[in-house]
This record gives C-alpha cells, structure tokens and sequence, in this order.
C-alpha cells in the first residue's frame, strides 16, 4: 500500500481551521443578531409565547431594559444598547479578523485592553451620578469591545480546531499503519514534509 503523506494532509487541514472558526463564529453571532431582532417582530405578529422563549435566553446575559434598547415596531430589542453593539461588533469583527492579525501581537493587545477600559468606563461612570450617559455611547463602546474581542475568539476556536484535527489525524495514522506517525509541524518543518513526500505537487 501506497505510504499517505500525513504531514502534507495536516498542513492542508491546519490552514483551513481560522477560516473554519471565522465561518463558525460569524454564523453564530449572526444567529443571536437574527433572534434578536426577531423577537419583536414576533411580537408585533401576535406570537407571544414565542417572544417570550425568544427574550428568556438573553435574559440571563443582559437587563433588557426597554428604555435602554432599540425598539423595532415599538417594542424592544431582546438585548440593550451595549450587548446590540458587542453583537454587532463580534460579527464584523470575525469577518475582518484577518485584517487585526496582520498588526503585532503588542498592537492587538493594546486594542482590546483599550476597548475593555472604554467598555468598563462606560457602565460605571453612571453608577456614580457623575454622568448619565446616552445610546450611542453604550452601543459605540459595545460595538469597539466586539470588534476587538471577536478576532481572540476566532483564534481561540482555531487552535481548538486544530487540536482535534490533529488527534483525529493521530489516531487515524495508528489505526491505518502504527509505524507512521503524525509529525509535529512548525513552519521550518514545512520543506522537510515536501521532500518526505515527492509524489505531492509543490
């Protein structure tokens, strides 16, 4: 039997995993953005019960104050100011995580640590009586803390990925021949792989 280049196979595998997470994530912050929304549509047609299961689980995560959310037919989003931005922020923020990790590690750190002073800043200052605060600063501040959060998130899933990647490719490698073993790639090993395996065009 012909020996199966497994090191060219998790080569291909680990660079598909950030695009996977990009796409898993960004499906699923879009999903919470859709039932958001669609709670007050559903209650604007008449479907109260199935409002009331739409609102329940960000109830846990969020105040759902109704003077403190976006309103859609005259009645409230499912989530407030600040969560509708961190929403909204997470979404846009794993489509274009590409372009944050094209900064340094030093600039992407100040990024988020910044967004999450700005985000803190934002909820407790009213607490004092100093300042009230508006909409769009609750919702700019969420938006900002999404968009930097998102793309940790997305890399977080990544190497989640690659994990099971890898120890489904181990264990595939000791059940099809147990003398070949999944090698431990690192970019410098990537012209080694190429010449264990010749037979794969370069």
């Amino acid at each position: 039997m012909e020996r199966i280049c497994y090191c060219k196979i998790m080569n291909y595998t680990n660079a598909l995993n950030p695009c996977g997470a990009r796409v898993f994530l960004a499906a699923f912050w879009g999903a919470l953005i859709i039932a958001a929304l669609s709670a007050p549509l559903l209650l604007s047609c008449s479907f109260p019960i199935a409002a009331f299961f739409t609102y329940l689980p960000f109830s846990f995560i969020c105040h759902q104050m109704p003077e403190r959310s976006f309103t859609l037919l005259n009645y409230p989003l499912a989530v407030c100011h600040r969560c509708s931005g961190i929403y909204l922020g997470l979404f846009l923020g794993t489509l274009l995580s590409p372009l944050f990790f094209r900064m340094t590690s030093r600039a992407q750190r100040i990024c988020i640590i910044s967004a999450a002073i700005a985000l803190t800043l934002d909820a407790l200052i009213p607490l004092t009586g100093l300042w009230r605060g508006f909409w769009l600063c609750r919702f700019l501040t969420g938006f900002i803390f999404g968009g930097a959060a998102a793309p940790f998130a997305v890399m977080g899933l990544g190497e989640f990925f690659k994990t099971l990647s890898t120890k489904a490719l181990s264990k595939q490698t000791s059940f099809e021949n147990p003398k070949i073993k999944a090698c431990d790639r690192t970019e410098s090993d990537i012209g080694a792989d190429m010449s264990v395996c010749p037979h794969i065009p370069r």
